[in-house]
C-alpha cells in the first residue's frame, strides 16, 4: 500500500470530499477539488515530458498555488524541490544546477533569478500554459505508479562546508512524518491549523502533509505584526498554531504584548514549536494567556525531521529541555568511540528509527560521514544519523542540546554555514580574509557576526556598504548583524 501524502490526499477526497481543505484569503478549496487540480498539475507535466524522477523546483511566494504546484509535483511521480523566494539569484541557480532542475513553476517577478535554457511555467501567463489555466483543464494519460520508497522531495540546507547541499526524502518519509506528529499532537478532524511557516523547509511542509493527513483544514498568512496573528487566529477560530522560536519570542515580546491582544480567543488547543529555545518568560506569558491551550517544544533536523518532543505537562520543569524521543524513534548519546554516554555526560545525537532521510542529493562522501550503518539490539545493520549536535542526557532520560560538533550557526530557525558567508564577502572589493562566527541571542538562538580584513594599502569598505553588498547576494537571514 503506497504511503504518501499523495495517497493521503486521494482517501481524504473520498472520505471528506466537500469538506474546505486550504483557505488563502478568498480562495477556499475542497478535498475533492484539490485533489482534482493536483491531478490536472501532475497530468500537464507529463505531458510536457516531465518524467518519473526528475526535479521540478517550486519558486513562489507561500500561497494555495504553491502548495497546489509542490503536490502536483509529487503526484507526477517527479521529485518537487522548493526554492526559497528569499534567496538569491546565485543561490537559486546553485540548487538548479546541483541537482539539474528540468524545470521550474514560478512568477513574472522571480523569472530573472533564474538562468537561460531552463523549462518555466508561469503561475500567469499570455498563452495557455499557465498553472492557473491548467488547474481548470483536465488532461488525460497514464500516470507513473508511485512507491513509498521513491523520491518524492528534495529540501535544500545550508553545509558545514559552503554551498547548500539537498536532502532526499521519500514519500515514506513524508507520510511518516505527518503520521507521527498528527498522533503524539492529537490532531482532530475538526482541528484549523495556521500556517505561518514557511512552505520550502521540512517543518512548515509537515504542517501541510499532518493536515491532508488527519483530514482537517488549513490556513495559509504571514508573520507581519504580532496583533495581526492574534487577529487571524480570532477570526478563522485556529486551532494549531506553528512558529519558529523567534516568531513566538516576537510575538509575547513583554516589551509590546498586552493580554487584551488574546481577548476572545478561546478555540486554540495547541501551540508548537522547533528550531531553537524559548526563554522562561516566553513560556510562563504564554501559559498565562492560554492557560488551556498545549505547548508543544520539539527539535529536529531535516536528515531525520523530528528527534525529539517535550511533552506540555513537562514544559514549566524542563524548559530548558528537547525532551525525549518522538515515536518510533530512538535516541543515543554516543562518545567519540561510539559508545553510550553515561547520564549527563555529553556526546553527540544520534537517531535511529522512522523519518530517516534517503541522503543527500548527488553527494555520496557527504551522506556516508552523516548516514552511518550501525546494528540494531539484534545484530542486524540498521541506518542512523549522526546528527553534528551535542547533547546530555539526565538521569530521567530528558535531553539537553549544548552545541555542535562543526561551526555551524543555528539562526532565526535556518542552519548558516559560516565559509559560505565568508565566500561572499570575500567577493567584495578591498576584503583580504573574512571570519564569521556567531554570539548567542535570546531572540535568535544565534547572532551572525562578521570580522574582515582589508587588502594592504587598501581602504576598507563601510560596515554599511558590506551589509548592502551582502543583502544583494545572500538571503536576509545570512546576513551579519555585526
Amino acid at each position: 500500500m503506497l504511503k504518501s501524502p499523495i495517497a493521503d490526499l486521494y482517501r481524504q477526497s473520498i472520505k471528506n470530499k466537500n469538506k474546505i481543505f486550504i483557505v488563502d484569503e478568498k480562495i477556499k478549496v475542497s478535498y475533492f477539488n484539490f485533489h482534482s487540480q493536483v491531478l490536472s498539475v501532475a497530468s500537464f507535466l507529463k505531458s510536457i515530458g516531465i518524467n518519473k524522477g526528475d526535479r521540478v523546483g517550486v519558486l513562489m511566494p507561500k500561497s494555495y498555488y504553491q502548495v497546489l504546484s509542490q503536490l502536483g509535483i509529487m503526484a507526477s511521480g517527479a521529485v518537487m524541490v522548493p526554492i526559497s523566494d528569499l534567496l538569491k539569484k546565485s543561490q537559486v541557480q546553485h540548487i538548479i544546477d546541483d541537482c539539474q532542475v528540468s524545470l521550474v513553476i514560478t512568477i513574472e517577478e522571480k523569472i530573472d533569478t533564474l538562468g537561460p535554457n531552463l523549462k518555466i511555467l508561469k503561475l500567469d501567463s499570455n498563452d495557455d500554459n499557465n498553472l492557473k489555466g491548467i488547474i481548470n483543464k483536465k488532461f488525460t494519460g497514464v500516470m507513473p505508479k508511485i512507491n513509498s520508497n521513491d523520491n518524492a522531495a528534495i529540501i535544500y540546507t545550508s553545509g558545514s562546508t559552503g554551498m547548500p547541499k539537498g536532502i532526499i526524502l521519500s514519500h515514506f518519509n513524508l507520510w511518516n512524518g505527518a503520521n507521527i506528529v498528527s498522533n503524539y499532537l492529537s490532531l482532530q478532524e475538526d482541528d484549523r491549523v495556521a500556517q505561518v511557516l514557511s512552505l520550502n523547509f521540512d517543518y512548515g511542509l509537515n504542517q501541510i502533509f499532518c493536515t491532508i493527513h488527519m483530514g482537517t483544514q488549513v490556513y495559509l498568512t504571514k508573520f507581519h505584526f504580532p496583533k495581526d496573528i492574534f487577529d487571524f487566529i480570532r477570526l478563522n477560530k485556529i486551532t494549531n498554531l506553528a512558529l519558529m522560536p523567534i516568531f513566538l519570542n516576537r510575538l509575547f515580546d513583554p516589551n509590546f504584548f498586552k493580554p487584551s491582544f488574546t481577548d476572545g480567543i478561546d478555540s486554540l488547543r495547541r501551540i508548537t514549536t522547533s528550531g531553537g529555545r524559548l526563554s522562561k518568560q516566553i513560556i510562563d506569558i504564554i501559559n498565562s494567556v492560554f492557560p488551556n491551550t498545549d505547548l508543544y517544544l520539539m527539535y529536529g533536523l531535516t536528515e531525520s525531521f523530528r528527534s525529539t518532543y517535550l511533552s506540555p505537562d513537562k514544559v514549566e520543569t524542563h524548559f530548558n529541555s528537547i525532551g525525549k524521543p518522538i515515536p518510533s524513534v530512538e535516541i543515543s548519546v554516543l562518545d567519540e568511540n561510539g559508545n553510550e554516554c553515561k547520564p549527563n555526560e555529553q556526546g553527540e545525537l544520534v537517531h535511529r528509527g522512522g523519518v530517516i532521510a534517503k541522503g543527500y542529493w548527488n553527494k555520496p562522501l557527504k551522506t556516508k560521514e552523516r548516514f552511518k550503518v550501525l546494528k540494531d539490539s539484534l545484530g542486524n545493520p540498521e541506518t542512523v544519523v549522526f546528527s553534528g549536535d551535542i547533547v546530555r542526557r539526565d538521569l530521567d532520560g530528558y535531553l539537553y542540546f549544548i552545541g555542535r560538533k562543526d561551526n555551524m550557526i543555528k539562526t532565526s530557525g535556518h542552519r548558516v554555514s559560516p565559509e559560505e558567508v565568508e565566500r561572499a564577502v570575500e567577493k567584495i572589493n578591498n576584503i583580504d580574509h573574512a571570519v564569521v562566527f556567531s554570539i548567542e541571542n535570546d531572540i535568535l538562538g544565534e547572532e551572525i557576526v562578521l570580522a574582515c580584513v582589508k587588502k594592504n594599502h587598501q581602504n576598507k569598505p563601510s560596515v554599511s556598504d558590506i551589509k548592502i553588498f551582502l543583502r544583494k547576494t545572500l538571503a536576509p537571514y545570512m546576513v551579519p548583524n555585526k
